[in-house]
């Protein structure tokens, strides 16, 4: 991709590529908050371990509902048929991921159990 092609993008496009990067960044942080004793202390189990969650259930449902519109032309195309499976299933596969990092945060902070409810 050259610099002109770059500035064709959608803003569909764009918010599959920025959920998808803010994903991998809070997810690298997140892992390296958890192995380090001293900000495990600070990071797991706050608040701002549910806000993170929250943030991406709510990301990656509108970046499956971007990706999914076939009005978009990113992973199905016009006649409802995946064109990109990568994006299909990985779009998916991360909205299940990010809710069940957000169930297992209400279960150990709050004691809401939202799989045996």
């Amino acid at each position: 991709e050259t610099a002109g092609e770059m500035s064709e993008r959608t803003s569909s496009q764009e918010w599959a590529v920025c959920i998808s990067a803010l994903s991998f960044l809070i997810a690298f942080a997140a892992n390296v908050f958890h192995f380090w004793s001293v900000m495990s202390v600070l990071f797991v189990g706050t608040k701002v371990e549910g806000f993170l969650a929250l943030f991406l259930v709510a990301g990656w449902a509108g970046g499956v509902a971007v990706a999914t519109d076939s009005d978009n032309d990113l992973a199905v195309d016009y006649e409802g048929q995946v064109q990109n499976g990568n994006l299909y299933y990985f779009g998916w596969a991360s909205f299940v991921c990010s809710v069940t990092i957000l169930a297992n945060y209400l279960q150990s902070v709050y004691s809401i159990d939202m799989v045996g409810e």
